[in-house]
């Protein structure tokens, strides 16, 4: 599996990151005790399946945001661990 160029971490919180047209990127289950489950953003070659749950401490394959991307923010959703409230997280394509 390629190198990510950026690693997002997940845990209790809402998150926001930065990546450039033609990176790499990769979620890692920040938690020690529960998994993690990600609605994945649009803005990924491929159309990756989604869900894609990780357990704790895990990170996710590493998927790519294509060159000529539209560079705007893309929302996505991810849970941690069983019935707790979804949160947000946003990827900046610039």
């Amino acid at each position: 599996m390629p190198a990510p160029d950026v690693t997002i971490t997940l845990n209790d919180a809402d998150s926001t990151e930065t990546v450039g047209q033609g990176k790499k990127v990769a979620w890692k289950n920040g938690t020690t005790d529960r998994s993690i489950s990600i609605n994945l953003p649009d803005c990924l070659a491929g159309n990756p399946a989604s869900p894609v749950v990780l357990a704790a401490g895990v990170t996710s394959s590493t998927y790519n945001v294509p060159p000529g991307q539209a560079t705007q923010a893309y929302d996505y959703t991810f849970t941690v661990g069983a019935g707790l409230d979804t949160l947000n997280g946003t990827i900046t394509v610039n």
